[in-house]
């Protein structure tokens, strides 16, 4: 990437303030100020302490830091046009005390100065040579120095040829999560932790979305503004490919389906891990529309919901399946309360809802047509190791450990009641309808396995420790 590059196509004065009109003032990166909180609060840092800001951009994060913690920052930017604005934003945020900014490459530091902690947001994307970037910010940091850094990555799906070819126009250079640890250490940091926060950054893209629509940039500005945000979108559908079934063009897939017969009225409705759920006007009616794709890597079939839901309707704790098609299906909706968890501690509604269960337990078989599919957790966490290790997870040195324990546990299981769970115990899949005080469940589909019962009795903290593992294993996945 070169400085000509960035200023005569990305990142013209023109580009800069259209990109600050939506992510706030002295700011060039999803979230602004808001985001930039959340990330510098976990750097500990203290006063007088000295930070690099690689791709500082306006200064937002530069003068936020200072200002914040009263430490001394040097931002650099290889944008001439970035440099030049800064410069002027800074003496009118009155720290030049605490602030320098410089307008060069980050690969060619030349500094005897060290600092305390290194932070970048967004911008490694734009730099190809990764080890050599964390050979020189290696040399920079002071001993027991940190780096703290945001960038996109890849996901673990192929890139599609729409998305390569994306990352040619842009000279984007991106790498998965596990391929930056190795570069990271292979450059000497220790106790790397990389997260993905896709999910807090659609959720960023949608409140920006709302910015723009506030914001007093005349129309042909505005328009060219979604055109960028559009192509976030696709660019998000493209690297995480689930993202796109679960929330691109959402509305237009509900108001496609087929069951309807007349335009309705659709309106989100908040809840659902592995779904997305909706209340639809239609006519006179109202009905309750679910969208979700199989999710194989945590055994959730969409097949095996739709015939756990009708199940659960025939005996009478759920409500009526009317339509199903590919990825979608359709209740009839029941004005209720759903439950919290305060509401469980309360034992008579915890009676009610142990009740309901019993039907689920005992009823349920008796209309499943055919075979269900079966929920064994020492099988699952056999799964999850499988996933782990075909992904090289961080997590790969300490799975034979776990999975020593998780045998050890299957051991000692003992007999079992074989009996339909719900396997999903959360107040808010359970609600009561306000004519009544018969619980029903909010989240029917979600009895959706056979599940192996064993009420536990010594050895219990191994089952507390086997949870935990799930809980590793889960999050492992996911990074």
């Amino acid at each position: 990437m070169t400085p000509e590059f960035l200023d005569n196509k990305q990142y013209t004065e023109l580009s800069i303030l259209r990109y600050e009109a939506i992510y706030g003032h002295n700011y060039i990166s999803p979230g602004g100020e808001n985001t930039t909180d959340q990330f510098i609060d976990t750097l500990k840092l203290l006063p007088e302490m000295r930070v690099l800001d690689i791709g500082c951009g306006l200064g937002g994060p530069a003068y936020r830091l200072a200002s914040k913690y009263g430490v001394h920052v040097h931002g650099i930017d290889l944008s001439a046009n970035m440099i030049r604005i800064a410069k002027t934003r800074l003496k009118e945020e009155g720290l030049q005390h605490l602030v320098t900014l410089e307008q060069g490459n980050c690969l060619e530091i030349q500094t005897e100065t060290t600092f305390n902690v290194v932070h970048s947001r967004d911008v490694f994307l734009h730099i190809k040579d990764k080890a050599r970037l964390f050979e020189v910010i290696a040399k920079t940091l002071v001993p027991g120095g940190r780096l703290c850094f945001s960038d996109y990555c890849l996901g673990q799906a192929k890139s599609s040829p729409e998305f390569k070819t994306y990352m040619r126009e842009r000279n984007y250079s991106l790498h998965t999560v596990e391929d930056y640890t190795k570069l990271l250490e292979e450059a000497g940091f220790k106790n790397v932790c990389g997260e993905d926060r896709t999910d807090i950054f659609i959720q960023t893209l949608k409140h920006e979305l709302k910015n723009l629509e506030k914001s007093s940039l005349l129309k042909q500005e505005k328009n060219n503004l979604y055109k960028i945000w559009q192509t976030w979108r696709t660019r998000l559908g493209l690297v995480f490919r689930r993202k796109v079934t679960m929330t691109e063009n959402i509305n237009k897939k509900v108001e496609a389906l087929t069951f309807w017969q007349q335009p309705i009225l659709c309106e989100p409705v908040k809840g659902g891990i592995t779904n997305l759920n909706f209340r639809v006007e239609h006519g006179n009616e109202m009905f309750f529309v679910r969208l979700g794709e199989d999710i194989p890597e945590h055994g959730v079939y969409r097949f095996n919901e739709l015939a756990a839901s009708r199940a659960a309707f025939a005996c009478g704790i759920s409500p009526e399946v009317v339509h199903t098609e590919s990825g979608a299906m359709v209740l009839r909706f029941i004005e209720g309360k759903t439950l919290v968890e305060e509401d469980l501690r309360d034992f008579s509604n915890l009676e009610k809802v142990l009740s309901l269960l019993k039907k689920c337990h005992r009823e349920m078989p008796q209309h499943l047509p055919g075979s269900t599919l079966i929920f064994w957790v020492f099988q699952v966490i056999r799964g999850y190791a499988k996933t782990l290790r075909e992904g090289k997870s961080r997590m790969i040195p300490q799975l034979q450990n776990f999975l020593n324990i998780n045998a050890d546990l299957e051991k000692t299981v003992g007999t079992i009641d074989l009996c339909f769970g719900h396997n999903d115990l959360l107040a808010g899949n359970f609600g009561i309808m306000p004519d009544s005080t018969a619980p029903y469940l909010t989240s029917p589909t979600l009895p959706r396995t056979t599940n192996f019962r064993k009420y536990w009795n010594k050895n219990c903290w191994k089952c507390i420790l086997n949870k935990r593992f799930l809980q590793i294993c889960g999050n492992a996945i996911l990074r």
